[in-house]
Parts: structure tokens; sequence; C-alpha cells
């Protein structure tokens, strides 16, 4: 079957020919970037654009018979192969039999320990409206995947804290949930989603609901909000001042900590994710959490 893909260069996102007919796969990707606001409208618009930018085998990327085989020949999909590493997954949204399904596969035995971490989040987390539901469930030595709902509304564009946003990770925090990603510290700790940043978040219906929970577990407290305020601002403007951050957040940081000290908590943040984002080695993260480590240090 031939897909058409994004970006002309760098094929990592393949949708299917009739994709284009379904509203819920022109939400599959949310462009950050000029180049990648271009590349998307371009797809979305261009019926030239998605001939010229396609492949008739996408093998070489993503296991896209295995794909099938778990959501059923007939379904129609679009794939976004991961970012390659050894916590490369694979992301699919789908209609099965009229149905909108979403799906994460993991290959590496990284990605597959994440995608099972994610797994016993959300079966944890089943009945609350933080999460989606889970459809099915796999694990083997080679592969794992979880199939669930797919959230059907808009992905935030907020790169600052509001209340809104605080109140979803105030809930998090006080959740008891299973995660085995735990992060030993002599401060507070709470449940935290892990990657807690406005792509990994949705307006469903003017309810804020979260998804992709791979990285979810026991962390400082905080973790999240920090996350949403450096990770984001970190990669979408990556010339902005530490300084500059924090003044644009304090407010609601502060509301977040009520009388607790919330300093310590970021110098435990930035150790955590500057160890995490050396691990990976990413040069582009890594220079910045350098940075916020000796920033709050000094603080």
């Amino acid at each position: 079957m031939r897909y058409s893909y994004l970006h002309p260069y760098a094929p990592q996102y393949f949708f299917q020919p009739e994709c284009s007919k379904y509203p819920i796969f022109k939400s599959f990707y949310q462009p950050y970037t000029m180049v990648g606001a271009v590349s998307w409208r371009m797809w979305k618009n261009i019926r030239l654009y998605r001939i010229i930018f396609s492949k008739p085998n996408i093998e070489k990327y993503v296991p896209e018979g295995h794909i099938r085989e778990i959501l059923g020949d007939d379904s129609i999909i679009a794939i976004n192969s991961g970012s390659p590493g050894p916590e490369q997954k694979i992301t699919v949204i789908a209609v099965c039999n009229g149905n909108p399904v979403f799906l994460k596969y993991g290959r590496t035995e990284t990605a597959i320990k994440l995608v099972e971490n994610e797994y016993s989040v959300l079966m944890s987390l089943q009945g609350s409206d933080l999460s989606p539901a889970v459809f099915n469930h796999t694990a083997a030595r080679n592969f794992s995947f979880i199939k669930t709902e797919l959230f059907i509304g808009k992905r935030l564009s907020e790169k600052n804290l509001n209340s809104s946003i605080i109140q979803i990770s105030k809930r998090i925090s006080s959740i008891d949930a299973k995660g085995s990603l735990n992060s030993p510290a002599d401060l507070k700790t709470s449940f935290a989603h892990g990657d807690f940043c406005p792509w990994n978040l949705m307006d469903v219906n003017g309810t804020i609901k979260a998804f992709d929970w791979e990285m979810a577990g026991y962390y400082p407290m905080g973790y999240d909000i920090f996350t949403f305020v450096f990770q984001t601002n970190f990669l979408l403007n990556p010339g902005m001042k530490i300084e500059e951050i924090l003044e644009d957040n304090l407010r609601h940081i502060t509301d977040f900590f009520g009388s607790l000290d919330w300093k310590p908590y970021l110098e435990a943040f930035a150790a955590i994710k500057l160890d995490i984002e050396s691990g990976k080695g990413n040069t582009r993260l890594v220079p910045h959490y350098q940075n916020l480590s000796f920033y709050a240090g000094k603080a």
C-alpha cells in the first residue's frame, strides 16, 4: 500500500491515501516550527504534494504488516515512526470498523519497558477522566503494544502555565497510581505524568486530558509543572533566558507549591532531567539543563 509522508527529506509521519477524508487524521501532527507548519499545510491541502511525497512500501521505517495484523487489514491508518534511538516508539491513529483508536508499539528493549510502564499506569487510571481507556495489550519478547481510546479534541498550544494546567497537574500529583519509574529524592515526591508538555495534553470538549503516560511515575513534587515550563520553552524558545521563563510562570509555580519552598524542587528537577537527557545523548537539551542545574543550585 502506498503512503504519503512528512517531511519531504525526513520521512517520519506516514498517511494512507484515505486519511485525507477523515478529520481526525488532521490532528495527528502538531507543527511547532515554521517548516513543520508549511509541510503540514501542503499535505492537508495539495493532493499533488501527497502524490509526489509518497512510498509504496514503508517496512524500512515501520512494521506496517504487523501493525495491520493488530488493527485489521481494512483499517485506515496514519503512522509516526518516532524519533530514532533506544526509546523509539511507533504511534498510530486509525479508523477500525468505523471507530477511531490509538496504538503505541515498541520494539527495542527500552521502548518495550516504556510501553509496559504506560500500560500499568493506564490500567491503574481506568475509570478516571484523565487518561484514555485501554482496549488491547500484548507483550512479547521482541515487541509490546497497547491499543487505546483516541482522544478527539485540540492539543494545547500554550507555552506557559495557566490556572487550568495547574489544576490538572494538581489532580495528577494527588493520584495513587502504579508506575515503575521512580526517582529517589530527599524531597517530597508525588505521582507525575513525566512528560507533561502541551503536545501531550488535549482539550476534549472543555476538559484537559493527558496522553502518552510512558514516563509516568513518582518524582519530586512539581516535576510536571517544571517539565511544562522548561521542556516546552527549551524546545520551542531555545533563546529564552531561564530568568525570563521563571518570571512568566512564577505566579503559577508559587500557587502550585503553596507554603513549600519550590527552589529545592527545581534543583532536583534539573538534576533528573540533565541525567535523562545526557543518557539519551540529547545534544539539543543537555546544555539547557546544565544551565538550569547551575542556576537552580545558585538559587
